[in-house]
């Protein structure tokens, strides 16, 4: 397999780090449109992500200091990335409406500035961490929302924040273990800008403001009970986030790719089920 097909299946595993937030969004969602549902889910996560993913690995490619690279590799990225948003925009603008797939497109403009070369937006460290909460945090709730039912901003104005701080929780740690590679490439991201010991803690702030915020929401609508699920599916990933923690103010090189992948995978997982429980109880019981 060459290096241009590996990244393309690589891009599309990456792109289920955000499923629970498409997941939180439907489960918040009034007069769902199931087959509208499952249409914008192929948009997001077959097209939208995933080629957010080969921009991320484009411009890495553009900034190798490997010239072949960047002649025979970074061009068919893309080209690949190119054509998955089109094709985004184009059905987006087809099964959903003109509006839709202005938003759509929208959201992808913000992406490309976010990860792609010359303006790479990634490489400011507040901007880059705020533009990552508003886009997959506020603006996918409102547009998986718009797409699959009936749009109230106002009713999960607090779940929405709850979203943005949850990106918020993770996007820094995911920048731990690439921090030597950050810096030849320019990016002062937020995690080399606070350390491993001030990622932690931003994270921690993050994460108790997600909850904060979450439970406001399940207050708010008056489903306290969603709130103790939540609290219980979230418990492995705060146990996860304070033994890593302990473990690397003990040995700083724990912050690596490989427990930086559990701690994803384990965020994904639990995240996703308290989702899926909570599209049954309101979809499926009433």
């Amino acid at each position: 397999m060459d290096k241009h097909n590996h990244l393309i299946q690589t891009s599309f595993l990456l792109s289920f780090i955000y499923l629970p937030l498409f997941l939180i969004a439907i489960s918040q969602t009034h007069d769902l449109n199931w087959l509208h549902t499952g249409l914008f889910f192929i948009i997001l996560q077959v097209l939208m992500h995933p080629s957010n993913q080969l921009q991320i690995a484009n411009a890495n490619m553009e900034l190798s200091d490997n010239k072949i690279d960047i002649t025979q590799q970074a061009k068919k990225l893309n080209t690949t990335s190119i054509s998955m948003n089109s094709l985004a925009v184009v059905l987006s603008i087809l099964v959903f409406s003109l509006q839709f797939g202005v938003g759509i497109l929208g959201y992808l403009l913000l992406s490309k500035l976010h990860n792609n070369n010359p303006i790479r937006l990634r490489k400011y460290a507040i901007i880059s961490l705020l533009l990552t909460m508003t886009m997959q945090g506020v603006l996918l709730f409102a547009l998986t929302q718009y797409a699959t039912g009936k749009l109230m901003l106002i009713t999960n104005v607090f779940a929405i924040q709850a979203c943005a701080f949850f990106v918020g929780f993770v996007y820094p740690l995911t920048q731990m273990y690439t921090h030597t590679e950050d810096l030849k490439r320019g990016n002062h991201t937020i995690s080399i800008r606070l350390g491993l010991k001030g990622t932690f803690a931003l994270s921690l702030v993050m994460f108790l403001l997600a909850i904060s915020f979450m439970g406001l929401h399940f207050y708010n609508t008056k489903h306290v009970f969603h709130f103790y699920l939540f609290l219980f599916f979230l418990s492995p990933v705060a146990a996860y986030f304070f033994w890593w923690r302990k473990n690397t103010r003990l040995q700083p090189l724990v912050a690596n790719y490989r427990f930086t992948r559990l701690f994803v995978i384990i965020t994904t997982i639990c995240m996703s089920l308290f989702s899926l429980v909570l599209i049954y109880l309101n979809h499926f019981t009433k």
